[in-house]
C-alpha cells in the first residue's frame, strides 16, 4: 500500500472546515494522515483543533499548493482535499446505490492508477454505464486529487483554473489521470465564506481566462461563463482531447 498524506490547504475556515473535511478523515480513520497548510491565523484552528498537524503557507491556493510540494520530498504520495468536502460516497454497481465507507481501500487503489481524482457525479442512470475507474481526458478535479510530488506538473501560475491548468500540464508530460466517476463529495462551488473567495484569488476569473489561453490549447475551445459567475475555459470532448493527447505523443 503506498504511504501517503493528505494535504489540506484551508484559508479563514477553520470551524467549517473542523464540520466538513475533518470530520470526514475522522469518520474513516485517516487523521493521522493528515497535515493543515494554513493561510491565515493559524490560532483560530489550534483553538479548535490544538491536536493538528499545522504548517503557515502564503495566502493564494497556487501558492499554498507550491509551499505543500515544497514541504514534502519530491516523489510522495499526496492527497489534496480542498477544506469544505462533507458526505463522501461511492456507487456500487451490486446494489446501484451509494455506499460511504472504505474511503481508505478507494484511495489506495487510487495511487495505483496516480495521478487520481473522484468524477463528483451521482447519476445512477449514467454510472450503470460506467467503469469503476477509468482514464479521464477530461478535468482531473481539483477539490480531491492524489498524486506523486513532481512540482512542476502539480503547481500553476493562477489559483483560478487551476484545476484545468493541473490536468493539461499532465497530458501534456505524456501522462493520463484516471478518475473514479462515482465517487464524490459534497462541495459549494464558489458560495462558502472564506477560502479563495476571501483570498481574492477569484477576483477576476475572465482576466485569468485570457492569461492562460496559450497554456490550455489544444485541449479547450472557449471561454464560457458558469453560473456561479466564475469564468472558466470549457474543455473539448474527451474523444478530441484522447486524440490531441495520442498525436501530441507521437511528436515526442
Amino acid at each position: 500500500m503506498t504511504d501517503y498524506v493528505i494535504a489540506v490547504p484551508t484559508y479563514k475556515r477553520a470551524d467549517h472546515f473542523q464540520r466538513n473535511t475533518l470530520q470526514v478523515l475522522r469518520d474513516h480513520g485517516l487523521v493521522d494522515r493528515l497535515f493543515v497548510f494554513v493561510g491565515s491565523d493559524l490560532a483560530e484552528y489550534k483553538a479548535l483543533e490544538p491536536d493538528l498537524r499545522y504548517v503557515s503557507v502564503p495566502v493564494g491556493k497556487h501558492r499554498a499548493v507550491k509551499a505543500i510540494c515544497e514541504y514534502f520530498p519530491v516523489g510522495q504520495a499526496i492527497l489534496f482535499m480542498d477544506d469544505d468536502l462533507s458526505d463522501y460516497c461511492m456507487y456500487d454497481a451490486s446494489s446501484d446505490g451509494f455506499i460511504r465507507t472504505g474511503l481508505g481501500g478507494v484511495i489506495a487503489e487510487g495511487f495505483a492508477h496516480a495521478p487520481f481524482s473522484f468524477g463528483f457525479l451521482r447519476n445512477r442512470l449514467w454510472l450503470r454505464k460506467s467503469p469503476r475507474l477509468r482514464p479521464q481526458y477530461g478535468l482531473m478535479a481539483g477539490g480531491f486529487f492524489g498524486v506523486f510530488n513532481q512540482p512542476e506538473l502539480i503547481t500553476t501560475t493562477h489559483a483560478s483554473l487551476d484545476d484545468t491548468l493541473r490536468t493539461i500540464q499532465y497530458l501534456k508530460a505524456g501522462i493520463v489521470p484516471w478518475t473514479f466517476p462515482g465517487a464524490s463529495y459534497k462541495t459549494y462551488y464558489g458560495k462558502t465564506p472564506g477560502g479563495l473567495q476571501a483570498s481574492r484569488d477569484r477576483a477576476d476569473t475572465r482576466k485569468v481566462c485570457e492569461e492562460v489561453a496559450d497554456q490550455v490549447q489544444p485541449f479547450c475551445s472557449e471561454m464560457v461563463l458558469h453560473p456561479e459567475g466564475l469564468w472558466a475555459w470549457k474543455w473539448k470532448p474527451a474523444a478530441t482531447v484522447r486524440r490531441l493527447f495520442k498525436a501530441n505523443l507521437s511528436t515526442h
